[in-house]
């Protein structure tokens, strides 16, 4: 969503339905699928034994620095806010990663 608000006028010229969204639902909306994803999604390896402390406490970080990102963007719907959204969604990914892999070897080593 931050991208189609960065990028609002070329969709609206395409005729894109993301031109459609109003500013609040466009704003809000990262926010709400972050804290959906975070609660549901990112706490699964640790649930399930596939990750241990370091990738929870690593996702639980990551994942509320991403709200607080989402949350300023939904107040402040400005173009350098959702750059922000979109640079911290870019990191978020393959840092997640990088902890669960990380989580995983040293819990290997451990063993």
């Amino acid at each position: 969503m931050a991208i189609a608000w960065m990028y609002r006028d070329d969709y609206a010229n395409a005729g894109s339905r993301c031109s459609r969204f109003s500013i609040t639902r466009c704003a809000r909306r990262p926010a709400g699928d972050r804290l959906t994803l975070g609660f549901c999604g990112q706490s699964r390896p640790f649930v399930f034994g596939l990750a241990g402390p370091i990738y929870l406490v690593s996702a639980l970080a990551l994942g509320l620095t991403f709200i607080w990102y989402a949350i300023q963007f939904s107040r402040h719907v400005t173009d350098q806010h959702a750059r922000q959204v979109v640079l911290r969604l870019d990191l978020y990914l393959p840092l997640l990663l990088s902890m669960l892999a990380l989580d995983k070897i040293n819990n290997t080593i451990a063993e």
